[in-house]
């Protein structure tokens, strides 16, 4: 099962996500609203087996988003507080 950490969080301006992937495969790794509308794709990329970090700047309101990552035929979210 992949892995996904968010930091800081909450937190302002740029987010660090943390992707362990048990193997090789493509990766999507999005910020949604809670209406489960896509606000920001961060990677749509192939990545080998391991561990990878993604920054992000939120350029959006303040709220909680979902961050999914959809890799290897599986999902993974979790919430994020974006706060002013």
């Amino acid at each position: 099962m992949p892995g996904l950490a968010v930091s800081p969080n909450p937190g302002t301006g740029s987010f660090a996500f943390s992707v362990f992937l048990p193997i090789g495969c493509d990766v999507r790794l999005g910020v949604y609203d809670l209406s489960g509308r896509l606000v920001s794709t961060v990677s749509e990329i192939s990545l080998l087996a391991g561990s990878h970090a993604f920054a992000w700047d939120a350029s959006v309101p303040a709220g909680v988003y979902a961050v999914r990552l959809d890799a290897g035929g599986k999902t993974v979210s979790r919430l994020m507080t974006v706060c002013e």
